[in-house]
């Protein structure tokens, strides 16, 4: 488990992502009575990261280890690398690492955050892939985006 300084610091660099972008100016229809199994470690991507007014996007990739027990996910994600290009545009390499929080998986609905529920992503699980929306809440600016994640 990684001391409260890492995931301040990985909060704070996704922050800054959302800063980046600032600076450029799904859900299933019904599902299982079992959660789906999303244990184990996923590749995971994000893009079409926008924010409104901005006029760039974000993108980022890392990847996803989950922890399942019944339907509460737990685990940490690790993100390698996030880009964005516009006015003000740039890259953070990582990895950037933390705790994924209140997880929860309702049939083949999946709905995670990371760090803190202000970084929140919704999807939904068909077998070894997941695709879903994101909204992340930080500095006075809201972006949403894609995400999608393999299982590796």
């Amino acid at each position: 488990m990684r001391g409260g300084c890492m995931r301040g610091r990985a909060a704070l660099m996704l922050t800054t992502a959302v800063v980046l972008l600032s600076a450029c100016g799904g859900d299933g229809g019904g599902g299982p009575s079992e959660p789906a199994n999303v244990a184990g470690t996923w590749s995971f991507e994000v893009h079409e990261m926008t924010a409104p007014g901005a006029t760039g996007q974000c993108g980022m990739t890392g990847s996803l280890v989950f922890e399942q027990t019944g339907s509460t996910l737990t685990g940490e994600y690790t993100i390698d690398r996030i880009t964005c290009t516009g006015p003000g545009g740039g890259t953070i390499e990582g990895p950037i690492t933390g705790p994924i929080v209140s997880g929860e998986i309702d049939g083949y609905k999946v709905h995670f955050h990371f760090d803190t529920e202000d970084l929140d992503q919704h999807g939904t699980v068909s077998g070894s892939r997941m695709t879903g929306t994101c909204n992340w809440r930080g500095e006075g600016v809201t972006m949403t985006g894609k995400w999608s994640a393999q299982r590796m």
